[in-house]
């Protein structure tokens, strides 16, 4: 079970605890992904440079990037080109594109798995209101002893008979000499 697993499991014994460590939890992955949004908009912003500066090298000279015409398509063709490339070849040369998309998907990665974290954080909360509920309503109090009430239609017997035409006579209106 990794970390996040861990924080997100409730242990209906100590609920208390549970209670008690929510709050911290929420704001330990709330900054962790406020982290995570920073770095990915630093990563964005140097894929970015290193696209513009790339796409500002093809045009000055398309020729050294195998180019005829650097036109708008084939600048973006061959940036798309360049961050599809393999890293080894790109160790090569001095050109670090797919290293900057790479950061920027793993920042996009982390932002996503904190959010994601926060909303399941959200959903224990809710599932802990429920168990106190469910404990202040006694539901976990012991055993019951169950009562079995047979089916079917209930007829009166003689004895309660009188009793039973009372109670079908309560909702019938009585008439002004029957009042009297």
């Amino acid at each position: 079970m990794n970390e996040y697993e861990n924080d997100i499991a409730i242990d209906p014994e100590f609920l208390e605890e549970e209670w008690l460590r929510q709050p911290s939890l929420y704001f330990k992955y709330s900054d962790m992904k406020r982290q995570a949004a920073e770095d990915q908009s630093k990563s964005k912003d140097k894929l970015e440079l290193w696209k513009a500066q790339t796409s500002l090298a093809i045009r000055s000279d398309p020729t050294s990037f195998n180019l005829v015409k650097a036109t708008n398509d084939a600048v973006n063709e061959t940036i798309l080109a360049l961050l599809g490339a393999d890293e080894k070849e790109m160790a090569k040369g001095d050109s670090k594109g797919p290293g900057f998309k790479k950061a920027y998907d793993e920042a996009t990665y982390r932002l996503n798995v904190f959010g994601n974290v926060l909303s399941s954080l959200d959903h224990k909360k809710k599932a802990l209101e429920m168990l106190v509920q469910l404990h202040v309503s006694n539901w976990f109090s012991g055993p019951k002893e169950p009562k079995n009430i047979p089916p079917g239609k209930r007829i009166a017997d003689k004895k309660s008979g009188k009793t039973a035409e009372k109670i079908r006579d309560a909702g019938k209106k009585r008439s002004r000499r029957s009042r009297e």
